[in-house]
């Protein structure tokens, strides 16, 4: 996924919070925004997003009309 390894800019097969909030960041997002996303996309709470996290996060805010559900929160901010 694209979308994932342009995130994961240190390439260790997961997006830390802070690079989830520069990725926030480049449309205006705030950090405390991106932390509290973070923190809702994080399933497992390890401090990471994996790429299995990332897809599901992906494809539910494109295919879910669920509102509740934690990939909406996949571009805080915006």
């Amino acid at each position: 996924d694209l979308q994932f390894d342009a995130l994961d800019d240190n390439n260790d097969g997961k997006i830390s919070v802070r690079e989830y909030a520069a990725y926030t960041s480049s449309w205006g997002g705030a950090r405390a925004e991106a932390e509290s996303a973070f923190a809702l996309l994080d399933g497992d709470r390890d401090g990471f997003l994996s790429k299995a996290e990332w897809t599901k996060h992906l494809w539910d805010y494109h295919t879910s009309v669920d509102t509740g559900v934690s990939g909406n929160w996949i571009y805080a901010g915006h």
